[in-house]
């Protein structure tokens, strides 16, 4: 399994999903930790020369292991898939590989449910708090998960008659590097009463620009976000976020390729997500708890959790 850096939020979920399936099936996996192999938002003098990490990568391939699951989405989070797609190909095509978070052409993959939980999300927004306003920091357009966040905005406004207004949409890095970008999109559009950011990562900028701005976030104007990252909820106010979870996306994927080495087919690509509201979008209701999401999950994910609970033994088949 290669991932990006190790301590990497999304890495490290990815990671625990794929160790308690390979547990699951009995299987040897080896965890290999890069870094990025785009150019990420925060180079310093101190990670100037972090892509010689990406070496290890190199290191895998059909002679050493019998398939590869790949943190595409993580570990070229900022490139084309076309980019994506050549750094899948170094890998060779003597085995299964699967592409995790990252629709490629070519390879099997297991994503998220991009379109329907933003599209929840935008309803939410215009449903329920009445906004009508409303912009998205889109990642670029050239990539199949920014693409699909996008157009899950797209049929929310659909759904409520909103003209699709190309002035609210920004193409830009899906990062804490966005700032720029959003900063130019409030000067311009200062009517905006909602934004919502491809990822969490984004959103952290959207703070730091409202908070110098004097805007009440949650009341002034709504901010989402896709991730649902640990310190989603810690922001002030709390992050709206879509749950996404990555040990999920770790799990099939494993599951998935032993699923290919044992000559079957896959079935299961798609892992669900869900929009959490908190205070960011308006949500003043009870907080939704981690058993909830997983009881309203599918069949895999509540497996999943009963493997958790009874320690892989044979209580957790007869459970």
């Amino acid at each position: 399994m290669l991932v990006a850096n190790i301590v990497d939020p999304f890495s490290d979920q990815a990671a625990k999903g794929a160790i308690a399936a390979a547990e699951q099936l009995d299987v040897n996996l080896i965890i290999v930790p890069g870094k990025y192999i785009c150019q990420t938002s925060y180079s310093n003098s101190d990670t100037v020369y972090e892509y010689q990490y990406n070496n290890l990568f190199a290191y895998v391939n059909s002679g050493n292991v019998d398939a590869a699951c790949v943190c595409t989405g993580t570990i070229a989070y900022a490139n084309t898939d076309n980019e994506k797609k050549a750094f899948l190909d170094r890998l060779g095509s003597d085995m299964p590989v699967i592409s995790i978070a990252s629709k490629i052409e070519g390879y099997e993959y297991v994503v998220f449910d991009n379109t329907e939980s933003v599209r929840n999300c935008v309803n939410y927004m215009i449903m329920e708090q009445g906004k009508r306003k409303i912009a998205i920091l889109s990642g670029y357009i050239d990539n199949s998960d920014y693409k699909e966040r996008l157009e899950g905005y797209k049929l929310a406004l659909a759904d409520n008659g909103i003209e699709y207004d190309e002035e609210l949409v920004v193409f830009c890095n899906p990062s804490r590097a966005c700032r720029e970008d959003a900063e130019g999109l409030l000067d311009r559009h200062p009517e905006i009463e909602a934004i919502v950011c491809s990822n969490d990562d984004m959103c952290v900028a959207v703070y730091e620009i409202c908070a110098d701005r004097g805007m009440k976030i949650g009341t002034d104007i709504l901010v989402s976000g896709f991730d649902d990252m640990d310190y989603a909820e810690k922001l002030e106010p709390p992050l709206s976020s879509v749950r996404a979870s990555a040990e999920d996306l770790g799990y099939r994927a494993v599951m998935n390729a032993y699923t290919l080495l044992e000559g079957n087919e896959i079935t299961v690509r798609n892992v669900p997500t869900r929009f959490i509201p908190r205070l960011s979008c308006g949500y003043v209701g009870s907080r939704l708890s981690d058993i909830d999401i997983y009881l309203q999950s599918k069949e895999d994910r509540i497996g999943k959790l009963m493997y958790f609970i009874f320690g892989g033994t044979e209580n957790c088949r007869d459970a």
